[in-house]
């Protein structure tokens, strides 16, 4: 277990359900455009809605297709999926964020380069 990373369940927590209001918030597409894609990957069975937009949650069939999803982004978008989740945990659910807080962390973590990480470690280190 000395990998470092957390456990596949707690890395579920923060991602799914994921609510439509959110995802819909989150990418770049019109509702209509929105609900195609999803209705796409319900019928491949890679996710699970309960309840009708705009109510709805999706979760993955398994974490393993969770994973391969995320995994298959580039680092950078992800960083921007990041951090739009928690500008929008910020702006549009906030009460989520005042309940929640540590679910907004984890996405402003998650959306800051390892790269301007180590730099203001060095820079702090070195007196600058």
């Amino acid at each position: 277990m000395g990998t470092g990373r957390k456990p596949r369940a707690w890395r579920s927590r923060w991602l799914w359900p994921c609510k439509y209001g959110l995802l819909q918030t989150v990418v770049a597409r019109d509702d209509a455009g929105l609900r195609s894609a999803l209705t796409q990957l319900e019928e491949a069975e890679l996710v699970f809605r309960r309840a009708e937009p705009p109510e709805a949650a999706y979760s993955f069939k398994h974490a393993l297709v969770q994973d391969a999803a995320y995994e298959s982004l580039l680092k950078s978008r992800r960083q921007v999926l990041h951090r739009r989740i928690a500008e929008a945990l910020r702006d549009r659910f906030p009460t989520v964020a005042e309940t929640e807080p540590e679910f907004v962390a984890h996405h402003l973590r998650r959306q800051a380069s390892r790269k301007l990480l180590w730099s203001g470690g060095r820079r702090r280190a070195s007196g600058r």
